[in-house]
């Protein structure tokens, strides 16, 4: 499957699965599966702290480190290896990993990427829950 499939069925399955849910927390779906299966994310704006906390997810018990560079603050991961990389999801398992983080309570880490990572097209109640929590 080619990534703007990949996109159009993601979003979908997530349409079908949470009807309810917002269209910024179906676009982070969509692109966080994108990103599980082909290693490439984007499509459908962000990226967004629920996108981020997808990536951030797939490191288990390895380590993000914010790490300057001549382009800025970039996040290196050291992922552990008990999961399968970005670019080697099969599309199933990519969306039941992607869901709960994209459709649940919002992770603790969120916070720290909100601080640290560039996002935006968040949901606007992820953002008032973070900083309610501040």
């Amino acid at each position: 499957m080619e990534m703007p499939e990949i996109l159009k069925q993601a979003l979908e399955w997530g349409k079908a699965q949470h009807p309810d849910a917002s269209q910024f927390r179906h676009a982070a779906l969509a692109n966080s599966v994108s990103y599980l299966v082909t290693g490439f994310s984007g499509g459908y704006g962000g990226p967004s702290i629920r996108e981020h906390c997808v990536s951030y997810a797939l490191v288990g018990d390895g380590y993000n480190i914010p790490t300057q560079t001549n382009l800025g603050l970039m996040t290196m991961s050291f992922p552990e290896g008990r999961l399968p990389q970005a670019g080697n999801w099969e599309f199933g398992r990519a969306c039941e990993f992607a869901a709960p983080i994209c459709y649940g309570q919002l992770p603790a880490i969120a916070g720290q990427i909100a601080a640290s990572e560039y996002c935006f097209d968040d949901d606007p109640n992820d953002l008032l829950e973070l900083q309610a929590s501040l």
